[in-house]
């Protein structure tokens, strides 16, 4: 190249003598080219002329603009691109080398084309190929973009958390986000200081740093977050990655925070219809149950409980005489004066038909248990808008013993009903255990 750009241009010399002057690039594999400029009149850049061109560079642009040795360019290929002439004389006239990235559509290719100046007037072309790294580029591009627009829709915040600092900095601006929490220390903490977390949520946003510091790569938990003190709690997801890497000595950790707090209200709604009985509206006899068990369970101190079973009598006759639609409203009401005459801590709930039971922890002594059961039979002698005679009987376990279950004091209960039931109506009776 230096060789051949050495010795002076002469308008005179033949494409032959071109051709040997710059044979010793026939075998250089890279696309080579000269061109040399033509000008108009008025000394502006008209067109160019081929006067060299290797194997390579054939082989690359036969199909669509094979290389007119000694004929003008554009007049052979009127409909080309002049990009390429703009700077090629450029540098064949100034002597400024240029590195252009062209495409060319005929060719449906990528080309870096490097510009020098062989000789005055002449420009050297080198032309790399850069389609396959532009496709591999492009698509690398669109599938961030598609990955950005997945996590724009999917996570309302993204941090980076220094393990070893545990400091938590806000990079949601690699959303296109502008970033909204201060550089936070010490997580969770550092959250609760601010007031951004309820302190509530601290011991499983621990647990799920713990996590992460032994080795998990995953680590999640749900908290009560908001983004300033301003705006009320809502439920978010936190999330932990771990991102290993062999030529950084410690472990780097991003993190996300994703508001589900529309997901966790309809659990809670969906979780309340499963848990409640769906005429009276009080707790059904699955979740009853559960209630009393855990109040049963070894975790609670040895205590005295009670538990009330509700028989309402003669119901079928109700049904018979007065219609389906009147027994529901019947059992509506008795469930509302139960509701009214139990404290908040007691547990309430439909068995099935017209039986319910009401559980009383931590509740026991003769005054207070006659009380209940004298103003319920009285209540419901007097139920809202019914005008036939209503009664209940009711049976009633006092338990004192240590470990018992739930169906000790089903029977004990169910037992005080019975002796009751056939004898007398609208009355109580209890069972000591």
């Amino acid at each position: 190249m230096n060789a051949a750009a050495k010795q002076p241009h002469n308008p005179s010399v033949s494409f032959e003598e071109y051709a040997e002057r710059f044979r010793l690039f026939d075998a250089v594999p890279t696309a080579t080219a000269m061109f040399k400029v033509e000008q108009d009149k008025e000394g502006k850049p008209s067109d160019f002329v081929p006067i060299y061109a290797n194997r390579a560079c054939h082989e690359l642009f036969h199909a669509v603009f094979p290389m007119p040795i000694g004929r003008s360019f554009y007049q052979t290929h009127p409909t080309a691109s002049r990009k390429l002439l703009k700077h090629c004389s450029r540098t064949a006239l100034d002597g400024k080398p240029q590195k252009i990235e062209h495409y060319i559509p005929e060719l449906r290719k990528y080309l870096q084309v490097s510009c020098y100046q062989a000789l005055p007037g002449v420009c050297g072309c080198v032309f790399q190929d850069l389609t396959r790294q532009r496709k591999i580029e492009r698509r690398a591009s669109r599938s961030q973009h598609k990955l950005n627009v997945i996590i724009q829709h999917s996570i309302d915040y993204l941090f980076d958390f220094d393990l070893k600092t545990m400091m938590l900095t806000d990079t949601s601006n690699m959303l296109g986000r502008p970033t909204c929490l201060p550089q936070i220390g010490s997580l969770p903490y550092g959250l609760v200081k601010l007031g951004l977390m309820q302190e509530s949520s601290v011991p499983a946003a621990l647990a799920m740093v713990d996590k992460i510091k032994k080795g998990a790569n995953v680590a999640s938990c749900t908290i009560e977050f908001r983004s300033s003190v301003h705006t009320e709690f809502q439920w978010y997801s936190i999330a932990l990655h771990a991102c290993h890497s062999t030529d950084a000595p410690a472990t780097s950790v991003i993190g996300y925070l994703k508001n589900i707090n529309g997901i966790i209200l309809r659990q809670k709604r969906l979780e309340s219809l499963a848990n409640k009985d769906s005429l009276t509206r009080i707790h059904n006899l699955r979740a009853g149950r559960t209630l009393v068990e855990e109040q049963l369970s070894p975790a609670q101190s040895p205590r005295q409980n009670t538990m009330f079973l509700f028989d309402m009598d003669n119901f079928k006759n109700i049904n018979d005489l007065y219609g389906h639609y009147t027994g529901d409203e019947v059992l509506q009401k008795f469930a509302t004066l139960l509701i009214s005459v139990f404290r908040q801590t007691d547990i309430v709930y439909r068995m099935g038909g017209d039986e319910f039971i009401a559980f009383a922890p931590n509740a026991g002594g003769d005054y207070f248990l006659h009380r209940i059961c004298h103003d319920i039979l009285d209540m419901t002698s007097h139920l809202p808008s019914i005008d036939f005679p209503i009664s209940v009987s009711i049976g009633v376990a006092v338990g004192s013993t240590p470990g018992a279950t739930y169906e000790d004091y089903y029977k004990q209960a169910d037992k005080a009903l019975y002796s009751i039931k056939n004898r007398d109506k609208a009355a109580y009776a209890f069972s000591y255990f």
